[in-house]
Parts: structure tokens; sequence; C-alpha cells
């Protein structure tokens, strides 16, 4: 080969090259770009997500808590009503005071749902509240 061949193929080999390398470089930054604009993305469907977790638990705890909370006839006839956890655990401490008076109680009141409905007594004998 001539020299003027060699010098021409060397720049042409050059020129190659630095094409390459440019090529490559623009690829990895492009790539590099799409990545953290893709995360972003992400992380900001997770936040939201998050977001949405959080407001269905707290609606869920306040529709308990108002389910929970308020006196509340469940049917009148037969006279059940809805206390407040706080009351009723409180009604449950009074009466096991004695703890011996309590399981009497308690025997009798089964006792009295074991037998017919006919056999059954008036409401205060079922709930057993006088003593």
């Amino acid at each position: 080969m001539k020299q003027q061949d060699k010098d021409i193929y060397k720049k042409t080999t050059d020129a190659a090259g630095t094409i390459t390398v440019l090529i490559f470089t623009a690829i990895f930054i492009l790539g590099g770009i799409l990545i953290r604009f893709s995360y972003v993305k992400e992380n900001q469907i997770n936040y939201r997500a998050d977001e949405e977790r959080v407001r269905a638990k707290m609606e869920i705890e306040n529709s308990q808590k108002q389910l929970m909370d308020p006196y509340q006839f469940l049917d009148k006839r037969k006279e059940f009503v809805r206390l407040p956890i706080s009351r009723s655990m409180g009604i449950v401490e009074e009466i096991y005071k004695n703890r011996n008076t309590a399981r009497t109680n308690l025997l009798q009141r089964i006792e009295r749902k074991s037998k017919p409905v006919s056999a059954q007594s008036s409401t205060a004998d079922k709930l057993n509240l006088e003593k």
C-alpha cells in the first residue's frame, strides 16, 4: 500500500471509531434518561397507591368507630341495645367484681336460653340486671 492509501485508511478508521464511540455514548445517555424517567413515574404511582391505602384505612376506621361508639336500638321489640365498647366493658367489670355471683348468673342465663321460647321469662329476668 502506498503511504497516501495508509493515511486515508487511518483517517477512515479513526472517523469510524469516533462515530462508534459517540453512538454508544448517546445510547448510554438516552438509556439513563429513560430509566430515570421511568423510575420517577413508578415512584409517583407507588406514592399515589400509598395515599389511596391510607385514605381507605382511615375510612374503614371511621366507619368502624361510628358502628361501635353510639347507643342504638338493634331490636326494640326484643330490647336489644348497642352500647359503646367502653360502657359495655364497664358493665362487664362491674358484673365480674364478685366472680361467684357472676358465674352463677351466667349459668342461669345459659339454662334459660336452652329452654324453649315459651318457657322463658320476662326481659328483666333474661338480662338479670337487678342483682
